[in-house]
């Protein structure tokens, strides 16, 4: 695709055990983390791109951006795999169809935990279209269902409160759906009272976790006390890296962001990390070659 320079784009969807005791009261930030092994076909597809993994609470529905796979419908298309029970392979790919795929680059989806809510972007590195209706720059968009046997019906944009003519992208809504985390270069949250609410202002992350470099793909934990994100800030191992900030108490500030090391992150570009449901798994994607252009790889923690 002349887009990406001819560049085979394969990311890569990575996954470790994550340590990460958090107690009332106090925090341990002490990770282990496994060896990292593929995650297998159909999510990850030779010479195709897949990426930012994000999963229903009860484990057995799974989306994810592809790059270049027969049958998308654009610059990059939102795809789901289905399983019967945690112990059963992931079923064949699916697109999500033309209501929510379309000639743009529909990218980093947010499931909620309920499966009823699809939170995403339009944006794109690598030089796709904007979906129309939109403010320019990129904006997030929800799709919702009445029931996890329901089709998504056609995407709706976040408005104005929350998109402007700059890039907002990355969403990440919150366990109980009642926080939404995305960036805009710095990470911000908006809340709603209930999920029948509209979004609130959305207020910059507080605490130490934005410094005026790039902060993105912001994931939280189910509990809200771990925020995961990438960056290009300063003492990484460089490309971008990802990193961790912690909370002993949701009214805290977020903790002095710690990068998770090199077990994880190296000199290319390491993103796109989400915690899985029971958040014992840290997945993300990984590249092989600097610059959004590369090609990436693959892996995964059995």
């Amino acid at each position: 695709m002349k887009r990406f320079n001819n560049s085979k784009i394969t990311l890569q969807l990575v996954a470790f055990l994550v340590a990460l005791m958090l107690t009332d009261g106090s925090t341990n930030a002490d990770f282990t983390f496994g060896s990292a092994l593929p995650l297998p076909d159909p999510i990850n597809v030779p010479g195709r791109g897949s990426a930012d993994l994000t999963m229903t609470a009860d484990g057995l529905e799974v989306y994810f951006v592809s790059i270049d796979r027969p049958g998308e419908y654009g610059g990059g298309d939102i795809w789901c795999c289905r399983r019967e029970s945690l112990d059963d392979d992931w079923g064949p790919a699916t697109n999500l169809g033309p209501k929510v795929n379309t000639s743009a680059c529909e990218s980093t989806p947010s499931i909620s935990a309920d499966g009823l809510e699809l939170y995403f972007s339009d944006t794109s590195p690598f030089g796709a279209p904007n979906r129309p209706g939109g403010f320019g720059g990129g904006d997030i968009w929800v799709t919702r269902r009445a029931s996890r046997t329901d089709a998504w019906a056609v995407p709706i944009n976040l408005g104005s409160r929350i998109n402007t003519s700059s890039m907002e992208t990355y969403p990440d809504i919150s366990y109980d759906g009642l926080s939404l985390y995305y960036s805009g270069g710095d990470l911000w949250v908006t809340t709603r009272p209930t999920k029948d609410d509209s979004w609130g202002a959305p207020i910059r992350v507080n605490g130490a976790v934005n410094t005026g470099a790039w902060e993105g793909f912001p994931n939280i934990s189910p509990d809200e006390r771990a925020l995961l994100f990438y960056s290009d800030r300063p003492g990484g191992h460089g490309g971008m890296d990802i990193y961790i900030s912690i909370r002993s108490r949701l009214s805290d500030p977020w903790a002095a962001p710690v990068n998770l090391g090199p077990g994880i992150n190296t000199p290319f570009y390491d993103i796109s990390p989400s915690f899985s449901p029971d958040g014992s798994v840290l997945y993300f994607s990984r590249g092989d070659s600097p610059g959004w252009a590369a090609p990436f790889t693959s892996a995964r923690l059995p």
